[in-house]
Order: C-alpha cells, then structure tokens, then sequence
C-alpha cells in the first residue's frame, strides 16, 4: 500500500456493531473506497459503526464529509457512527470543521461500545416507559354510598376501551352507580 491509499477493512463486534478499521490516507482521491464501504453497510442495515483510527495516518475534509452524508441516514434508522483511537491530527480536522457537538470521539473502541450499549439500554428504558404510558390502569376506589370514583391512568383507545368498560361495569354491580371519573392521569383518549 503506498503513502496514499486507503484500507477499509470491517470487523463484527457484539451488539451488531461494526468496526471499519481505516488504515492509510483518505483525501478526494481515496474517498471514494470510504464511501463504498459504508453505503454497502447501511444497505445491509448495519447502522452501528464504529470507526477505528489508530492506522489511519490522514484525513481531510472529503472524507469526514462521507460520514457526514450517511450519518442522517443511519441515525434515523437507530444506528450511529462513533469514532475511536483519532490521533491529534483528524482531531484537528475534526474541531476546524465545528464537528465536534456532531460526531462521538472516544478513545478507545471499548469506550464506543460502551456508549453503543449505553444508548441502546437507554433506548429501551424509554420504549418501555412509552408502552407503560399507552396502557390504561384503571383504579376503583368506593366512597361511602353508592360512589364510586375510577382514577385512569394511560390511554384509551380501541385495545384499551375494554378494560375501561369492565372496570365500570363492575362498579355498577356492586351498587355503585354514581361514578366519578378521574382523567388526571389520562395521557389519550381517542
């Protein structure tokens, strides 16, 4: 391989991640072996790259701009591009661009899986807590009388409407027919 060239060569790590070890130079004229490699990758759906710097001796604008032009895409599909193991240099090159609040620098590729598993357990804590929010709890509580107050919390929709109406249909067989619905935890009703 001579001073100008570029080797990409991938890697699988755990979690579905890919490790691009980027060896040489990537500037305008070797860009393009980059890109290929990282188009066929997000074709494949492999969104989680992490790019492995530690034998990459240069790069310049052109080739931060082809992660720049696939970082949108594979964010939206969940994924992600994280750098590791940059020397000073394609830092540089990293903060003169104002790249710096976009792109994830670590030091190391274990620091970027750490930070893939980070997000990706943090990414399932709020799927949870939006499922959680979309089911309906229904809590009955009896006042002295015939009262009867249902405290809801969640959504009502056409999956949930069924719980609701059991709920109430309860209340009333217990001789409770004056209800009082509470909506304060009411996130949707369709």
């Amino acid at each position: 391989m001579s001073p100008a060239e570029v080797n990409v060569s991938l890697r699988p790590l755990p979690g579905g991640i890919v490790a691009l070890d980027l060896r040489g130079f990537v500037d305008k004229h070797t860009v393009q072996v980059l890109d290929q490699s990282i188009a066929r990758l997000v074709e494949q759906g492999r969104n989680k790259l992490i790019v492995n710097c530690k034998d990459l001796t240069y790069i310049s604008s052109d080739g931060m701009g082809v992660f720049l032009s696939h970082l949108i895409k594979i964010r939206k599909a969940g994924g992600d591009i994280k750098f590791c193991a940059m020397h000073r240099e394609a830092r540089t090159v990293v903060n003169v661009l104002g790249l710096g609040n976009l792109l994830q620098v670590h030091d190391s590729e274990e620091a970027a899986v750490k930070e893939f598993q980070r997000q990706l357990r943090e990414r399932e804590a709020k799927e949870r807590a939006a499922e959680e929010e979309q089911k309906l709890s229904v809590k009955l509580r009896y006042l002295d009388g015939d009262v009867c107050v249902a405290a809801l919390r969640g959504f009502i929709d056409r999956h949930t409407i069924d719980s609701l109406e059991a709920n109430l249909r309860k209340a009333l067989e217990e001789n409770h027919p004056k209800v009082v619905v509470n909506c304060e935890g009411l996130t949707y009703i369709s």
